[in-house]
């Protein structure tokens, strides 16, 4: 043993946990090379759950899927910043084709070949590079006619849960089913009462995953609600949209939810295809329905902009008609373009942050030399791949995310496509 790890073992396990508690995940991928007891430590269960607790940077996770010959999926994690600055660019090795179900705790839930039974769903930590394979279930029927999934956290047991939500034939089957990461297993749940109106992912707040789904109301009227389930309690409960005519089932245009951060709440957006505009609702507290509100509708005939996430600093994550990705301040109606996105491209944008879960359980690790890539971090302190929780940046991994970016992607947008305009 060396000298100074002696003197570092002179002190008390509980300083040393204080001390290891502030530090970012960057530098406990480095102390855990200093020695076997920081290591044990660091991939302490109750340590992982603890460092949750941690004020990490608000990021944000691109997953951008490019739809022409080439097929290709990229992920990066951004800044909350006003460049939407790139924080480092990601690799994960699997799932060509996959589709992100949600992000909790620095977890990225993907799911490949969604409208099979046999489908393949993956749990990521992209910072400490683990991944889980679950396991496939014999409980999930046959292929759907359309399927509805939501990724989560209970609090209660410190359990990550996966939700399914599967139509078929019409409605004339509804079939729920949840994965439990601690029982790893599959469980079949009583089928909801309403049916699915989007296979958008659905959106984790509060507990809850939340989804678009629709019941048949009065005189054989459909009504479009929120549906929610609460990972704890594992019962499903809905939230009524607001009595307006934006909501109506057989209204033109697309229903999809979103989290606003500013109340730890639900948004919902209706691209309006008659007016072309996007219309936004937010529920200012979460639970109460009287507390829906029109935040904004923006957007102009015949380019209808989708809202893909809210910013800490007001300001929305926007996608235009042309698949651009725009950072919009409706208050001051600034839009800058992002650099990201373009023609042939489709982009989803989810909250992130940095942890160390799955760094004690996770079954598959990797480095980039499962990718063919030769990276810088070769040479960094922490040379042990299953303990290197550092930037996975590498020279092909700053490749270029999307083909439209230019010098000119923090100008304000002149375009005419692009000219968003707000009103109530």
């Amino acid at each position: 043993m060396s000298k100074q790890a002696k003197i570092l073992n002179d002190f008390p396990e509980e300083l040393i946990l204080q001390i290891l508690h502030k530090l970012s995940i960057k530098c406990l991928g480095k102390c855990m090379c200093v020695c076997k007891a920081w290591n044990f430590l660091i991939k302490n269960p109750s340590f992982i759950s603890n460092h949750l607790h941690n004020k990490s940077p608000d990021l944000f996770l691109v997953w951008i899927f490019r739809h022409n010959r080439r097929r290709k999926i990229r992920y990066s994690l951004h800044f909350d910043d006003a460049q939407f600055s790139e924080y480092m660019p990601l690799h994960f090795p699997l799932m060509n084709k996959s589709e992100i179900v949600g992000s909790c705790n620095g977890v990225v839930c993907l799911v490949d070949n969604l409208y099979i039974y046999a489908s393949t769903f993956v749990l990521w930590n992209p910072c400490v590079r683990k991944y889980i394979t679950i396991p496939k279930s014999d409980l999930i029927p046959p292929q759907s006619w359309w399927v509805c999934c939501g990724f989560g956290f209970d609090s209660r047991t410190n359990d990550y849960k996966i939700l399914r939500v599967s139509i078929k034939e019409s409605d004339e089957y509804i079939g729920a089913h949840i994965y439990s990461l601690k029982h790893d297993s599959w469980k079949t749940l009583p089928a909801p009462k309403f049916s699915i109106k989007s296979d958008d992912p659905m959106v984790f707040v509060n507990g809850v995953v939340h989804w678009i789904s629709y019941r048949k109301a009065e005189n054989d009227v459909f009504e479009s609600v929120v549906m929610g389930f609460h990972m704890g309690d594992e019962v499903f409960n809905m939230i009524r949209l607001p009595e307006t005519e934006s909501f109506n089932y057989d209204n033109l245009g697309e229903l999809y939810l979103t989290m606003y951060p500013e109340t730890s709440s639900i948004a919902v957006m209706h691209e309006d295809d008659f007016s072309g505009r996007c219309h936004v609702w937010v529920m200012k507290e979460y639970g109460l329905e009287e507390t829906w509100t029109k935040l904004l509708s923006f957007g102009k005939w015949g380019e209808v902009p989708e809202v893909a996430a809210f910013r800490k600093d007001g300001g929305l994550i926007v996608k235009t008609f042309k698949g651009e990705m725009v950072s919009y301040y409706p208050e001051r109606s600034e839009a800058k373009m992002l650099g990201i996105g373009g023609e042939f491209e489709y982009f989803i944008v989810v909250r992130h942050m940095e942890s160390l879960v799955l760094h004690d359980i996770g079954n598959h690790e990797y480095d980039d030399s499962d990718l063919g890539d030769s990276s810088d971090e070769s040479t960094d302190t922490a040379s042990d791949s299953s303990n290197d929780l550092t930037d996975d940046s590498s020279e092909d991994g700053s490749d270029d995310v999307s083909d439209n970016s230019t010098d000119e992607g923090t100008d304000n947008i002149t375009d005419e496509g692009a000219d968003f305009s707000s009103g109530d």
